[in-house]
């Protein structure tokens, strides 16, 4: 049977060996499964939900080893606890590595949260919210378990009371043909995949991959001729395949690829 001087050596070398340890496999979990739920993701091994679990789990993970690490700290720093060498400071460098690492993934899984809460329960996003470009070859890409492509008046709403500035983009002397071909070419820059390329009717469905979690957005670009009869008005409706939000990811694009509309098509005015 243990003595008490033993029993409290024990627990001073277990405290000692064992518990920064056990911070630092927090800190490095709270990092690792975050991560691996992204690339699960992204290559299609698991679901988007798993995915997001995962990214919970780090939150977690992290949170506990940010404060064990605090515990640590007042367990070594008692008195009594701890030899009499520089170990002590050690210990500490030790708990606060893997206390530092949980507490940078909690607190950026928790601005992730708070951001995404910012943004409307909205994934499906028109420059036209009463005559929204329609998708064709969309529908047969998206699986069964996808977003449905209903664009309604309820959502136009929203829309219109978040992102006020998603506009139609009207050039007056830039021809429909001239834009379509404008169009097609940012959308091989922007890297989306084109999956229709309809010049007689100035039409082009795309596929754009997010870089994180690899998730498909949808995209049509309708190209119409403007009411002068000269220039064009240029709509693009992009729509999330999952997800009740986009966390505004529609319309930042949609932003983005207007602006480079605009540019390009100024500086073929010269």
């Amino acid at each position: 049977m243990l003595s008490g001087a033993k029993l409290f050596t024990f627990a001073r070398e277990t405290i000692v060996k064992v518990w920064p340890r056990v911070v630092a496999i927090l800190g490095i979990m709270a990092i690792v499964v975050p991560v691996l739920g992204m690339v699960a993701t992204r290559t299609g091994w698991i679901t988007f939900q798993i995915g997001f679990l995962c990214l919970a789990l780090g939150l977690v993970f992290g949170s506990i080893a940010f404060f064990s690490a605090l515990v640590g700290h007042v367990i070594v720093a008692a008195k009594g606890l701890g030899p009499t060498t520089d170990r002590p400071s050690r210990l500490h460098l030790r708990l606060a590595g893997g206390g530092l690492m949980g507490l940078a993934v909690s607190i950026f899984v928790v601005l992730l949260f708070m951001n995404a809460l910012r943004y409307p329960s909205i994934y499906d996003i028109s420059t036209d919210v009463n005559d929204p470009p329609v998708f064709i070859a969309a529908i047969e890409l998206r699986g069964v378990d996808s977003n449905p492509l209903v664009y309604n008046e309820k959502i136009a709403q929203v829309q219109q009371a978040s992102y006020p500035d998603v506009k139609p983009y009207v050039h007056e002397s830039l021809t429909v043909n001239d834009a379509f071909e404008l169009v097609r070419d940012l959308a091989v820059e922007l890297n989306w995949e084109i999956v229709t390329d309809d010049p007689e009717n100035t039409v082009l469905e795309a596929v754009a991959t997010t870089f994180w979690y690899g998730f498909k957005d949808d995209i049509v670009v309708r190209i119409r001729q403007h009411a002068n009869n000269r220039g064009s008005t240029i709509d693009i409706r992009s729509a999330s395949r999952v997800g009740v939000s986009d966390v505004g990811t529609n319309a930042r694009r949609i932003r983005e690829f207007l602006r480079l509309v605009e540019q390009r098509a100024n500086d073929r005015d010269g």
